[in-house]
């Protein structure tokens, strides 16, 4: 996730420095899309202020001092391959037997069960924050 920070490096790398997008995103790490998001936003507000269509200065100090936003209300779902769906259910399910013949410590933890998916080959993450 781009932080306020993170904008304000790529602008100031950018019309300061003189370095361009890819360098940009190569050093921060992030998608060359999104260095030329930031710097195409800047550079309208730039615009607007110097050809009078902004009253003051206030949309150009905004692109500094702003934090992204980001919009997901038009993001597709993901697909979950119902084979990969499957395999967490008899996962779950040997969970259940498992702990029905008092044995639960030999359960599988999430990340039990995380491992043995990319050991069979599935291209998948394991999110941290759960």
């Amino acid at each position: 996730m781009i932080v306020m920070r993170d904008k304000q490096e790529i602008i100031l790398s950018y019309f300061r420095d003189g370095e361009s997008k890819s360098e940009i995103a190569r050093r921060l790490g992030m998608s060359r899309v999104t260095v030329t998001k930031y710097i195409a936003e800047y550079s309208d507000a730039k615009d607007a202020v110097f050809s009078g269509a902004a009253a003051n200065c206030s949309e150009l100090s905004e692109c500094f001092t702003d934090a992204p936003v980001y919009d997901s209300s038009t993001r597709g779902k993901r697909k979950l391959p119902s084979e990969l769906l499957e395999r967490v259910k008899d996962c779950l399910e040997a969970n259940r037997e498992k702990r029905s013949r008092g044995q639960q410590k030999q359960q599988m933890k999430k990340i039990d069960i995380y491992e043995l998916l990319e050991q069979e080959g599935y291209d998948i993450r394991y999110s941290l924050s759960s």
